[in-house]
């Protein structure tokens, strides 16, 4: 026969391994729980397709500082960093970046804000004369 105190060993183990066991398949990855993006209560959360959720905001009173500030807009600023051959896709959110503003594409949770920014703004010269001055590549 097993001694007492070695079953109650075993059970005890058991009892911790199952708890272990669902305290993690409970757990989870938090993230399914959580709400999907938001602005502030009164403020819009949409420029365009791109969603834009707080601490940016697109009014006053609607982002966290200046630095948050995406500037909404159906027109295309000269100072931009898009291409001006681009057809005419509605609102596009723009959000400045040192002496420019750059497009934005998406903003997530995770930390992350893409945007779109020229690696080169002019072609070579040719002749003394720029062959493709609107030409821009873009990450």
């Amino acid at each position: 026969m097993l001694n007492l105190s070695l079953i109650s060993l075993l059970v005890l183990e058991l009892v911790f391994v199952l708890s272990t066991t669902s305290t993690t398949t409970s757990g989870g990855d938090h993230r399914q729980f959580l709400l999907p993006p938001q602005a502030l209560p009164g403020c819009s959360d949409h420029c365009g397709n791109v969603t834009i959720p707080y601490p940016f905001g697109m009014a006053e009173g609607c982002y966290r500082g200046p630095e948050f500030f995406i500037n909404c807009t159906s027109t295309t600023p000269a100072d931009i960093n898009v291409n001006v051959h681009e057809p005419s896709i509605g609102p596009i959110p723009l959000i400045r970046a040192k002496d420019s503003l750059v497009r934005v594409t998406n903003i997530s949770l995770d930390g992350e804000l893409h945007i779109l920014q020229p690696i080169a703004r002019k072609c070579a010269y040719i002749d003394g004369y720029c062959r493709c001055p609107n030409d821009t590549l873009r990450s």
